[in-house]
């Protein structure tokens, strides 16, 4: 039986990538798509001939999961909702504060949800480079973040600067710390993360490690968000059936190579 899936940010552009790839996805079944109340979507067919409504509407629908790409509050409404409902969540949603993530990892442990700042796999191996890269290179050198987006996205720095940020630190074994494009001299133990927004780009994430007389820069560029799709929808499957828990994309990818 095919699992039955509810996208929540229908009318996003994530939403609509995961509209069109789902149709290809196996074991994925849409049921419907969710937005805010007022937004314009509400009630317009969505790919595949379902209305988009608001969330409260599907309260009773036969659901296994949701795959949430909205903003935070509405996320943290979903993961609530799914942990009444016993649905698991998927959630690409970026720029909570600390509260409303506490919210969601409260949520987890009455369902699964899985959370992930990027759904590519190679920004995962991204963050595995960079974590033993910095394990490497400690002393006398400088680790700088640059991602580049879309101007119309929210959040800044991304949630895939924080991801690379938090392996960088890892690899270091030091306590999270950025500066945030900051002027003047570097604390050595600082990591540097920046932020560009503008135009149509889709993602681009550098990490660039620089020495003394040689530097290293590891990169990620999408070329679109139907990788992005993929992932998420991968994660759905994944997620399925699994028990109550926080979980993060590098579980399923640890799973899988087992």
């Amino acid at each position: 039986m095919a699992i039955r899936i509810l996208i929540h940010g229908c009318a996003g552009r994530m939403g609509q990538a995961l509209l069109a790839r789902a149709s290809q996805h196996k074991k994925l079944r849409i049921i419907g798509g969710a937005e805010r109340a007022g937004h314009a979507a509400l009630g317009k067919p969505l790919l595949g001939g379902a209305l988009a409504a608001p969330l409260a509407a599907f309260a009773d629908e036969k659901l296994d999961g949701i795959v949430d790409f909205s903003a935070p509050q509405a996320a943290v409404q979903a993961a609530q909702l799914c942990a009444r409902q016993q649905w698991f969540l998927v959630s690409g949603t970026t720029g909570f504060t600390p509260a409303q993530t506490r919210k969601l990892k409260t949520a987890a442990r009455q369902t699964a949800l899985l959370h992930a700042g990027n759904m590519s796999l190679a920004v995962h191996v991204l963050a595995a480079l960079v974590r033993q890269a910095s394990s490497f290179l400690r002393e006398n050198w400088d680790v700088e973040i640059v991602e580049a987006h879309h101007r119309f996205k929210q959040d800044a720095p991304s949630g895939t600067a924080l991801l690379l940020h938090e392996a960088a630190a890892q690899g270091r074994k030091q306590k999270l710390g950025a500066e945030l494009g900051r002027r003047g001299a570097r604390k050595a133990s600082h990591i540097g993360v920046h932020a560009v927004r503008g135009g149509t780009l889709v993602g681009r994430h550098e990490v660039l490690f620089a020495g003394e007389g040689e530097s290293l820069r590891l990169v990620h560029e999408a070329q679109n968000r139907d990788v992005f799709a993929d992932g998420a929808l991968r994660a759905a499957a994944w997620l399925h059936r699994k028990p109550p828990g926080f979980y993060r994309f590098a579980d399923m990818l640890t799973t899988r190579r087992k």
